[in-house]
């Protein structure tokens, strides 16, 4: 348990909490969610993966997928993490973020100087790859900017790791953004 002090700091920044309800265990689905209200209160998009440190200087990476009922870690990092920490039915997790993660989006200056619009929350587009193949994605918003989900398949597809460079091309169907074409520069 974290001491008082410790627990305020926490709960002062974007943060969420989990702890086990009877009849649920760590590794359920339901475990995995990452919260919408924390999603909007960091003010930021987790777009593909998220980093988790602890006091004792170890760090797990996390890969995240969405679905229709939300962002979700994916279900072997969360089980690692669980298994790890050897998390039992008393424990109590804080999630804080520390504004250290990489954040990327489509900014306003880009949208109106291109006249750029975007399908409804939710909504359906791709990832065009290189190889010709296409990933599904959905359009998504944070802070009324867009954001695309999506981006984790590709980049456990192809490794891409942080520092790695690609560029992306937006492919529209009329004037709104359908698909994002993917070109990788090391190639």
């Amino acid at each position: 348990m974290l001491p008082e002090r410790k627990m305020q700091e926490c709960l002062n920044k974007s943060s969420f909490s989990k702890s086990l309800s009877p009849g649920q265990n760590w590794k359920s689905k339901s475990m995995r969610i990452i919260p919408e209200e924390f999603l909007r209160s960091t003010h930021e998009s987790f777009e593909h993966r998220v980093v988790f440190s602890v006091p004792w200087n170890n760090s797990w990476q996390l890969w995240l997928r969405p679905d229709k009922k939300g962002l979700f870690m994916i279900k072997e990092d969360w089980d690692e993490f669980v298994n790890d920490n050897f998390l039992g039915p008393d424990d109590t997790l804080v999630f804080t973020h520390q504004d250290t993660m990489y954040f990327q989006h489509v900014g306003h200056p880009v949208i109106r100087q291109y006249g750029l619009e975007f399908g409804p929350h939710d909504s359906s587009m791709y990832f065009i790859l290189p190889d010709g193949n296409k990933v599904d994605g959905l359009t998504k918003y944070y802070n009324g900017l867009p954001n695309f989900l999506g981006w984790a398949d590709v980049c456990q597809q192809y490794n891409l790791k942080i520092g790695d460079t690609v560029v992306c091309e937006f492919e529209l169907s009329g004037r709104v953004v359908a698909a994002v074409r993917v070109h990788f520069v090391n190639e």
